[in-house]
């Protein structure tokens, strides 16, 4: 599962020119605490600049997550300064989770909400395992400071059954006409799309339900603010980050640190030689979706899905 993640990553980022403006991040974008690094069919020694798959997470860290338990049933994420529910709760519909927000007094506060997906995949840390058999998993959370539940096997579940809802929705539909959102899986480091009432045999529909983690605070993260350059680069002034504009093909190789024969030519002609692969935390970072409105319920729909 990791390789795959990092090989995606890899594919993802391969024209992507990600140039740490430090002193200019209003938003921190933490590090996927991976420390290993991958080829396309497993662990591999950390690569030396210029040979194949060099320029990985591990090769780059980023700040290292950073957590405070409030001691209230509450958790304080150092580095984005949002504020979560410590606790894992029951599954529930995603009706009931947007509603339940309102309600959730978790720490004496009254202005928790459903998390977007940019929020939510923030707790990301890549160095969970998710192998069948589940012997020797590892969630793709910090469970020192998060609760966390694989699925009831004796209630016929499979361990991976305990994805968490979030307010992103998809802008269309997904399979059988089915209303779509973005969900988060802490047992396999996976974003997906969760039907919210999926058709099941003859058409008969079913209420999914999933698990929910509310959150606070910091209500413009994951908002982007885009500056192009005009020079084949777009700055995203909310986290510091320079990004190319153009994908190149994959080549088999991560753009190396320092290289520019691997990057569009506008991007060596007019940086440093700075550009590397980005870390999925950071490719997710310019995904589009549509923020929800805050203080309303989470409409409408975002990111159109691929069929």
């Amino acid at each position: 599962m990791k390789s795959c993640l990092n090989l995606l990553t890899a594919l993802l980022g391969t024209g992507l020119c990600a140039n740490g403006l430090c002193a200019a991040q209003p938003y921190t974008i933490v590090g996927t605490g991976q420390n290993k690094c991958y080829d396309a069919f497993g662990e591999i020694p950390p690569p030396k600049p210029g040979q194949p798959f060099y320029g990985q997470d591990a090769q780059h860290p980023d700040p290292a997550p950073a957590y405070r338990n409030n001691g209230d049933s509450t958790v304080t994420d150092l580095n984005t300064r949002l504020m979560w529910v410590q606790a894992r709760g029951t599954k529930v519909s995603w009706d009931a989770a947007v509603a339940g927000a309102k309600t959730c007094r978790a720490g004496g506060h009254s202005d928790w909400r459903m998390p977007t997906i940019k929020e939510l995949y923030s707790l990301i840390n890549f160095a969970g395992e998710c192998r069948g058999p589940m012997v020797g998993a590892r969630p793709f959370l910090d469970t020192n400071y998060f609760r966390f539940a694989y699925g009831d096997e004796s209630k016929g579940e499979r361990a991976i059954d305990c994805q968490d809802w979030t307010a992103t929705e998809y802008v269309s539909t997904t399979m059988n006409g089915n209303a779509t959102v973005f969900g988060v899986n802490f047992a396999d480091g996976r974003i997906k799309g969760y039907p919210k009432s999926p058709r099941g045999p003859g058409g008969r529909v079913e209420t999914k339900q999933l698990y929910v983690r509310y959150v606070r605070g910091n209500p413009a993260y994951g908002q982007n603010d885009f500056r192009d350059n005009g020079d084949g680069t777009v700055t995203d002034r909310a986290t510091g980050l320079m990004w190319s504009k153009a994908v190149p093909a994959w080549t088999g190789r991560l753009p190396s640190r320092g290289s520019r024969t691997r990057t569009p030519k506008a991007i060596s002609a007019t940086t440093t030689g700075d550009c590397r692969a980005p870390r999925n935390s950071r490719a997710s970072w310019i995904t589009r979706v549509r923020q929800p409105r805050r203080g309303h319920p989470p409409s409408p729909r975002s990111s159109r899905p691929r069929r």
